[in-house]
Order: C-alpha cells, then sequence, then structure tokens
C-alpha cells in the first residue's frame, strides 16, 4: 500500500481531519483498502476526496510546508478516482506571491494505476488532470508568481506528462495526449514535457495516435525561458519526436506531425522575435533541425516524403538578423543545409522534388538571396556565399540554381560584392563543378560579377572563374 509520508511528512493525519477554521473536507470512499488524507492550514479553504475502487490512495495538503510556511488561504483541490491502484497528490500553499488569490487543483484519473501529481506554491494558479486508462503519469508544478494555468489530458496507456512553470505569472500550458477533448482515439507511450519561466509564455503539446498507433512511442518537449513566447506540438500519429526550446521574447515556434512515423523535429531560437514553423505530413522518418540565434529570423520548412533531412542555422556562428530560409521537400533521401552568420537580410528559398537529392548552401553577408528549385533524382551541389576571412563582408549578392533531369553537379564559392549566377541545367549527367563538392565550378573573386550558365542536354560540362571586378561569362550549351 502507498503512503504519503513524502507529503505530508510527521504531520500526516487521518482522513478529513483538519486545522484552523472555517475549512471544508469532504471524502466518499466506495472500495477496499482505500486511503485518503486531507490537511488543511489557513483559512477557508476545500477539499474534496472521492474513490471508488480498490487499494486507492489520495492526498491533498494545502498549507505547512516548509516549517513555518502555513499560508493556504482560498485554495481548492479536489480528487476523484475511479479504478484500482492509483495515487493522486494535490498540494498547495499560498502566500506573499499570490495574497488571497484562488489557486484551484482538481486530479481526475479512471482507470487503473495512475499517478497524478500537483504542486504549487503560491497562489493565483489553475491545474487540471484528467487520465483515462492505465499506469499513466501526470505531474504538474506552478512555483511562485500569480496566474499561471496548466491542463493535463492523456487517454490512452503508459503516457507520461510533466510541466514546470517557474517564477512568473499569467503562463498557460496545455498537454493532451488522445483525441481531441472528449474523442475515443487512445495516445499510448507518449512522453510530453513543458518546462516555462517567465511572464505570459503559452505552450501546448497534442499526441493523438490512430491508424498507426500500435506500442509505436512519442515524445515532445517544450523548453521557454523568457516573455510572451509561444510554442505550439501538434503531432496525429504515433512514432514521432520533438523538441523546441526558446530563450528570449516574443520567439514563436511551431512543430507539426501528421500521417507519418519516425519523424523529429528540433528548433531552438534564442533571440528576439524569431519564428520558426516545421510540418511534416504523410512523411515517414524525415528530420528538421532549426537553430536561430538573433533577432526576427524566419525558417520554414515542408517535408513530405520519406527520410528526408533539413538543417538550418541562422546566427550560430555570428548574430542574424531578419535572415528569411524556406525549404520544401517532396521525395525520398533529400538532404538540404544552409548556414547564415553575421548575416542581415538574406533569404533562402528551396524546392526539391524527387528523390536522393543533396544540397548545402552556406551564406555570410548581407543583402544575399539564394533560390533553388530541383526536380530530378540523384541531384547534387555545394554552394558559399561569402568570405571566411576579415574584414571582408560581400553584400548584394545572388545565386539561382534550377536542376530538372538526373545526375547533375554543381560546385560554387563566390566572393566579393554584387555577384549574380544563375544555373540552369535540364538534362542529365551534366557537370559545371569537376565533382558536387569541388567547388571550382564558377568561382568569382571581386566585385559586380555576372555568370549565367545553361545546359540542356546530356553529358556537358562547364568550369568557370572570376577574378577582378566588372566581370560577364555567359555559357549555353545545348
Amino acid at each position: 500500500m502507498k503512503k504519503f509520508i513524502a507529503i505530508f511528512g510527521v504531520l500526516a493525519i487521518s482522513a478529513g481531519m483538519t486545522f484552523a477554521q472555517n475549512n471544508q473536507a469532504t471524502s466518499a470512499q466506495n472500495g477496499n483498502n482505500n486511503e485518503a488524507e486531507v490537511l488543511q492550514t489557513g483559512m477557508e479553504n476545500t477539499a474534496t476526496t472521492s474513490q471508488e475502487g480498490d487499494r486507492n490512495d489520495a492526498g491533498i495538503q494545502q498549507g505547512n510546508f516548509g516549517g513555518g510556511n502555513v499560508q493556504s488561504n482560498y485554495a481548492i483541490g479536489s480528487i476523484d478516482q475511479t479504478g484500482d491502484d492509483n495515487t493522486a497528490q494535490v498540494n498547495q500553499r499560498q502566500g506573499w506571491a499570490g495574497g488571497s488569490a484562488v489557486s484551484i487543483h482538481s486530479v481526475e484519473q479512471v482507470g487503473n494505476f495512475n499517478v497524478g501529481l500537483l504542486t504549487t506554491y503560491n497562489g493565483g494558479n489553475f491545474g487540471s488532470v484528467e487520465q483515462i486508462g492505465d499506469d499513466n503519469y501526470a505531474n504538474g508544478s506552478q512555483a511562485n508568481g500569480p496566474n499561471h494555468d496548466l491542463t493535463i489530458y492523456q487517454q490512452g496507456n503508459e503516457n507520461e506528462a510533466n510541466v514546470w512553470q517557474g517564477s512568473g505569472s499569467n503562463n498557460t500550458a496545455v498537454i493532451m495526449q488522445g483525441g481531441d477533448i472528449g474523442g475515443d482515439i487512445n495516445n499510448n507511450n507518449g512522453v510530453a514535457r513543458i518546462d516555462q519561466r517567465g511572464s505570459d509564455n503559452d505552450a501546448t503539446i497534442q499526441q493523438r495516435q490512430g491508424w498507426n498507433s500500435g506500442t509505436l512511442f512519442s515524445d515532445h518537449s517544450i523548453d521557454q525561458l523568457g516573455d510572451n513566447n509561444q510554442a505550439v506540438f501538434t503531432t496525429f500519429n504515433g512514432g514521432n519526436t520533438g523538441t523546441i526550446d526558446q530563450i528570449g521574447d516574443d520567439n514563436w515556434a511551431s512543430g507539426r506531425q501528421s500521417v507519418g512515423s519516425g519523424n523529429n523535429i528540433d528548433i531552438a531560437q534564442d533571440g528576439l522575435g524569431n519564428w520558426a514553423k516545421v510540418e511534416q505530413i504523410n512523411s515517414t522518418s524525415s528530420t528538421a533541425l532549426i537553430t536561430q540565434i538573433g533577432d526576427e529570423n524566419i525558417a520554414d520548412v515542408d517535408q513530405t516524403g520519406t527520410s528526408n533531412s533539413v538543417l538550418i542555422e541562422l546566427g550560430v556562428y555570428g548574430g542574424a538578423e531578419r535572415s528569411v530560409a524556406e525549404f520544401v521537400q517532396n521525395g525520398e533521401n533529400n538532404y538540404f543545409e544552409t548556414k547564415m552568420v553575421s548575416s542581415y537580410d538574406n533569404t533562402v528559398t528551396g524546392n526539391q522534388l524527387g528523390d536522393n537529392n543533396y544540397y548545402r548552401v552556406g551564406v555570410r553577408g548581407s543583402d544575399n538571396t539564394v533560390t533553388m528549385d530541383m526536380e530530378g533524382d540523384a541531384n547534387r551541389g555545394s554552394w558559399t556565399i561569402g568570405s571566411m576571412g576579415w574584414p571582408h563582408q560581400p553584400e548584394g549578392n545572388e545565386l539561382s540554381i534550377d536542376v530538372d533531369g538526373d545526375g547533375n553537379i554543381t560546385s560554387g564559392t563566390i566572393l566579393g560584392d554584387n555577384n549574380e549566377v544563375t544555373l540552369i541545367q535540364e538534362g542529365n549527367n551534366n557537370m559545371i563543378g569537376t565533382n558536387w563538392y569541388s567547388q571550382d565550378g564558377v568561382q568569382i573573386e571581386g566585385h559586380m560579377n555576372t555568370v549565367s550558365v545553361g545546359q540542356f542536354s546530356d553529358g556537358n560540362s562547364s568550369f568557370n572563374s572570376v577574378v577582378g571586378n566588372s566581370n560577364t561569362i555567359n555559357v549555353v550549351q545545348q
């Protein structure tokens, strides 16, 4: 039989017994070997415990943890358990951080071997845990500060949810595992975590399994530190994972996974006003990794297909602001990577349609624009705009790549200012560099250079090098 020694310590008392005046405690039990313990210290507290089944435990302690800290004020706690071998706990203590603000926490469990734990220290918090199924675990802790909000809903078996909202106010966290609230779709083996510290943050995680639920494992977490950050995870089928980590203020991140499994989303943002969105729809075993450091960066990724991968890093090796990276992958085994370093107002737009495409784009400087559109199979490429030297920082470069066909290879490296490069390959087995990673096809060093290459058939090769100022190269092979 589980005991509540850890909750009440030496102050553990029998069911329904209270301290001080004007408190209310109601307990009703129907079954065998059930326990219910209530400790209330303060004024005008309300505790309700109802258990139906066998070998269930309950708790509810309001006030009086930490020695002389005895506040409980207007806290309301409620536990309702139906089933066997369930454990529920509600701890509440109000005081200086919330004054007499109402803190309401409720646990309702239907099923067997469920554990629901809630702990709040100061007032103004609202929390609720509802678990329908077996072997579910939920825990929410809302430390100091008023007006925290917590909702955990789990429908299914062997799910785990944890919410921590530290010092701050007006935070909201919602974890729902299962179908829509009131729905009949179970989520099994799901893990969801939310950690928020700051003010006015909002986080939502939803996991719902359907046709491919089985024993697939879903794991999503949100960690936010700062003010006015928002993060949302929505996944409708099992076997997907994701992480959102935001530090700073006014950041927004969203991840959506639907109809597929084995997908992963990892979004990390550090700064002000960053925006990131990843959608993996009808996708399997795809990965999207986005890291943004700086202010007002935007990254948007849309993946459809199998085993696609996107890596976007903005400002990782130096602050980046107002950079935009958008990419769409539709096919199988495609890869895209871009890094923007010490850059402003850069834009990367990519589109991969087909299978086994690979591309790397690096941007360093200001006002650079990269546009890629690839259709076909086994295309390769690698381009770097910028300079690793100092103080040389190229500005105003534009690169456009259009590939349609199979086995095409490109290369790159642009150094200088105001360069414009356009590459178009249509057909099979076209090459501009000796290899896709050699970066010996189209090298530019200087200022105001323009290179245009068009290859529209099979077996063409083009090697170009521009050194100096105001150079122009036009190559057309048909």
